[in-house]
């Protein structure tokens, strides 16, 4: 007799998405891996997305929808839908993403056969208006180090797909998060710190670029930053990642206090370097545009005039 997969819960937060929402909910269930169970937190949405839910839940036997009679704000809703879950293995899918169907199945095929890893997620792709723009960087933490492991991660990091990976429930339910900025790069440090995580490139998520991490500065303001520290959010992400790793998170305090302090000097070092880097692409990339749009101008002015007057 076949043994039955162990259940996977994939939770969707949702709010004001419901065009989205259908083709999330979608790419959940045309998975090829079978024992899953679909949850969808409704965060007192006021557009049509509690029609789309009620729909596909009359054709669909394994969808469970919650609806909040308000906004509890982004993180409590995802954590709503890791605390209606019951499965062995977890993942989130934000409502404007969809996966291939092959992720799950993927994912937790390798956490099977690899028990040092803590969690598995397909490469991450970006789209804009259906369109294929980049692809997100690979970040698999290999190391046998904890502190090498996190390290790593924020000198990776970037638009996070990994945060969209699959874990063992018992694990992830364990771990903070916090109502604060870059609030999911804390959680996938405690990730780090308990074992190796893996990007698989057989299998993909596919992402909306947009969203609210899209602007920083306007993200800190709505979570209750000051403008003064919005202002510069990149230095205040630093700073809060210092505090975060030699004090505050419980999960982490585990590590001795001198080692979570040459920890946290060496995650805010970097997370500094890569912001002056990127100050620095920004300024070259802004430059050359200024160049390009001189160009332009004294063709229009000068050469196209010209010819113009010559004809």
């Amino acid at each position: 007799m076949r043994s039955i997969s162990p259940l996977v819960s994939i939770g969707i937060p949702t709010f004001n998405r419901a065009n989205d929402l259908r083709r999330a909910i979608t790419s959940a269930l045309s998975q090829t891996y079978v024992n899953l169970e679909i949850i969808v937190s409704d965060n007192g949405s006021t557009d049509d997305t509690n029609g789309v839910c009620l729909t596909l839940i009359r054709e669909h036997k394994n969808i469970r929808y919650q609806r909040l009679e308000e906004n509890v704000g982004a993180i409590p809703n995802f954590l709503n839908v890791l605390a209606a879950s019951s499965a062995e293995y977890f993942m989130w899918l934000a409502d404007d993403d969809w996966i291939e169907p092959n992720y799950v199945e993927d994912c937790y095929k390798y956490l099977r056969d690899n028990p040092e890893f803590v969690l598995a997620c397909g490469k991450d792709r970006y789209f804009a208006n259906e369109t294929l723009r980049y692809l997100g960087r690979e970040i698999s933490l290999l190391d046998s180090s904890p502190e090498e492991r996190i390290l790593s991660y924020f000198r990776k990091v970037t638009h996070n797909g990994m945060f969209y990976g699959l874990m063992r429930r018992d694990l992830l339910s364990k771990l903070s998060f916090p109502t604060m900025l870059a609030a999911d790069w804390v959680l996938m440090a405690q990730v780090a710190a308990l074992g190796k995580t893996k990007t698989l490139t057989t299998t993909f998520i596919n992402r909306s670029i947009g969203g609210e991490s899209q602007d920083l500065s306007e993200l800190a303001i709505r979570l209750g930053y000051t403008r003064s520290q919005s202002k510069d959010p990149w230095r205040l992400i630093a700073r809060l990642m210092f505090l975060e790793i030699a004090w505050r998170n419980r999960q982490l305090r585990a590590m001795e206090l001198p080692r979570r302090l040459r920890l946290a000097n060496r995650v805010s070092a970097s997370i500094r370097q890569r912001m002056r880097q990127s100050r620095k692409q920004s300024f070259l990339r802004n430059s050359w545009q200024d160049l390009v749009n001189n160009i332009r101008k004294f063709i229009d002015r000068h050469i196209t005039w010209r010819i113009r007057d010559f004809l």
